[in-house]
C-alpha cells in the first residue's frame, strides 16, 4: 500500500467505510475517482504478480536450483493477495515502527556509548577504566576513565 504510515491507512479505511455508505449520493465525477482509486490498488497487485512471473520464468531465476511452490500454493498466495498486502504492510511496517517510537521514546536503555577510535588505538591513546576502590573512595573527583600512563612516552 503506498498510502504513509499508520495515519494513511486509517485515512484509507475511513475513506473506504464513507464512500460505501455514501455512494448513491456521489457525483458521477467523484464516483470515477473512487473507482480509478480502486482500479490502481488493484492495478498494483496485478503489475506486482506479472513482474514476479516474470522474474521466475526468466533466465534470473532458472539459474538456479530453486524448491517451487505448488500450484495451489501459487494459486491461494495469488488469489488472498488484496488482503495480504494491507496485512503485511500492518504487521511488518507499521507495528514495527509504533514499537520502535515507543521503545525509543519510553525506555532509557538506549545510552550512547563512546567507543575509543581506531587512530587512538594506533597511537597507543587507549582509554582504560578505573575500577581501584581505594582511589575513587580517597578522591572522589577522580575520574573513572584514565589515559593509559605509556601514551605520551612513544612522541606525538
Amino acid at each position: 500500500m503506498t498510502c504513509g504510515g499508520c495515519a494513511g491507512v486509517a485515512l484509507s479505511v475511513f475513506a473506504a467505510w464513507t464512500s460505501w455508505s455514501n455512494w448513491s449520493i456521489f457525483p458521477t465525477n467523484l464516483k470515477l475517482v473512487v473507482a480509478m482509486t480502486i482500479f490502481g490498488y488493484f492495478w498494483e497487485i496485478i503489475f506486482f504478480w506479472i513482474a514476479e512471473f516474470v522474474l521466475w520464468k526468466s533466465q534470473l531465476l532458472c539459474q538456479f536450483e530453486l524448491t517451487h511452490a505448488s500450484c495451489c500454493n501459487w494459486l491461494v498466495i495469488v488469489l488472498f493477495s488484496p488482503i495480504l498486502f494491507p496485512l503485511s504492510n500492518l504487521c511488518f511496517y507499521i507495528i514495527p515502527t509504533i514499537d520502535c517510537l515507543l521503545h525509543v521514546t519510553f525506555v532509557g536503555e538506549l545510552n550512547y556509548i563512546c567507543a575509543p577510535k581506531g587512530d587512538q588505538q594506533r597511537k597507543g591513546k587507549v582509554i582504560e577504566f578505573s575500577f581501584d576502590r581505594e582511589q575513587t573512595d580517597a578522591n572522589a573527583d577522580a575520574p573513572l576513565l584514565k589515559t593509559d600512563a605509556n601514551a605520551d612516552a612513544g612522541g606525538t
